[in-house]
C-alpha cells in the first residue's frame, strides 16, 4: 500500500479505516526489487526448466552473481 498524501484531503475520506505499516512497505519494496533482479536473467524470466530442483539452481545462481556484482 503506498501512503496516502493527507495534504490534498480536505475532509476525511469514508468508508473503511486506512492502515499503512512502514515496515511491510519496506519489506516488501525488497522482494520486489529481488525479484526485478532475477527477472534481468533470461533463462530464469521465461522459466525453461522443467524441474523446480533446476529452476531453484538458477536462482540461486543468479542470486550468487548479484551479490557478486554488488559486492565486488
Amino acid at each position: 500500500m503506498i501512503p496516502v498524501n493527507r495534504r490534498n484531503r480536505r475532509r476525511p475520506k469514508r468508508g473503511r479505516s486506512y492502515r499503512f505499516d512502514p515496515m511491510i512497505y519496506r519489506s516488501q519494496g525488497a522482494v520486489e526489487r529481488f525479484f526485478s533482479w532475477v527477472k534481468a536473467f533470461r533463462k530464469i524470466s521465461s522459466r525453461y526448466e522443467q524441474l523446480e530442483e533446476s529452476f531453484r539452481g538458477l536462482v540461486i545462481i543468479a542470486c550468487i552473481l548479484i551479490l557478486w556484482r554488488l559486492l565486488g
